[in-house]
């Protein structure tokens, strides 16, 4: 599966215009921004053809997915931190206009409210790897642990270009409610977890034994904790 950059933004940008009119002042960062993104995309697509190539491959296929990374230092090439980026904002703004749909009180609709978003993603995700490359140390399984990274970093790189239309139907497309959009990207990020979740099984138990009574340690204090606790929180704020 080949992203069509040239057809995706001929045919997206016209839409964003055309719906500029609808836009108060206070929103037209939001035009801005997803003409940029999509810009973003298509400098990607431009320059590093091959490697979104790759990463497409490796995401359908644990054995492309352990050829990927025996190419030297790759998470931390051009290419590779310019579609992090890209994820990053992606998931960032997908949760920012979801908190705004559901009338989360502690995130008013305005950029600043995205920034604020776009911090705690970072953080949150520079911290569960951070404690991933630090768990690898302390149990003397760095090779386990680093490619647990790897394939975190991997799905959520074809995270980021999968979840970029669905933004931009939150944003722009009027015909049908936002709530399917919404929930579609909710059900594509869910599925991605668990696949992640998935991966990590397999690698676990299938090439490194590791006892299956850790994998549910560490999926209820690293994975499921976190969850409910956020839950609570934006329970308490809707």
């Amino acid at each position: 599966m080949v992203i069509n950059i040239t057809v995706l933004m001929s045919n997206l940008i016209p839409l964003l215009q055309a719906q500029i009119p609808r836009f108060h002042a206070n929103h037209t960062w939001e035009i801005v921004f997803m003409i940029l993104m999509m810009s973003f995309l298509a400098g990607i697509n431009f320059f590093w053809n091959k490697k979104v190539k790759q990463i497409i491959r490796a995401f359908g296929s644990i054995t492309q997915t352990n050829l990927l990374m025996k190419e030297e230092n790759i998470l931390f090439r051009s290419g590779i931190i310019t579609i992090n980026i890209l994820f990053l904002l992606s998931i960032s703004y997908f949760l920012f206009k979801t908190s705004v749909y559901f009338g989360v009180r502690f995130l008013p609709d305005n950029i600043l409210s995205f920034i604020q978003v776009l911090v705690i993603v970072i953080l949150v995700f520079s911290v569960k790897v951070l404690v991933m490359r630090i768990s690898g140390v302390l149990l003397k399984a760095e090779e386990l642990f680093d490619k647990c990274n790897f394939n975190f970093f991997l799905l959520n790189n074809v995270l980021g270009l999968v979840l970029l239309p669905v933004l931009t139907c939150i944003s722009f497309f009027t015909i049908l409610d936002r709530i399917i959009f919404i929930y579609s990207g909710i059900a594509i990020i869910v599925f991605f977890y668990f696949l992640l979740l998935f991966r990590g099984y397999k690698l676990s138990r299938g090439e490194h034994h590791v006892s299956l009574y850790y994998i549910i340690l560490y999926i209820c204090t690293l994975e499921i904790l976190p969850l409910i606790i956020l839950t609570k929180m934006i329970k308490e704020n809707v």
